[in-house]
């Protein structure tokens, strides 16, 4: 079973967690590729009154290399299904090639 790596994800609490690990379960379920290690990393930064969430994920497959997606918005939840659409968009074109 590939192993999945949440960075950054140490300061939010449970049920944001529970929110995010729908959506990843959502999105995984559509990757149709080996892999051996999904990471996604999250850096908030304060701008004004609100945080913009940067959202960065690095797939690394069994052969070839790693496939990467990169994000920023300022609603958590949005950037990690925009930063996963990427993800698969990527996938499927280096399927593809």
């Amino acid at each position: 079973m590939p192993e999945i790596a949440l960075i950054g994800f140490e300061g939010l609490d449970e049920s944001e967690l529970k929110s995010i690990n729908e959506i990843l379960v959502k999105r995984l379920k559509k990757l149709k590729i080996d892999y051996s290690l999904l990471r996604i990393n999250l850096k908030q930064h304060k701008h004004a009154k609100h945080f913009m969430h940067e959202l960065t994920v690095n797939l690394s497959r069994a052969k070839g290399r790693p496939i990467l997606a990169k994000i920023s918005d300022k609603n958590l939840y949005k950037a990690l299904d925009k930063v996963m659409e990427r993800l698969l968009s990527e996938v499927k074109h280096k399927i593809r090639k």
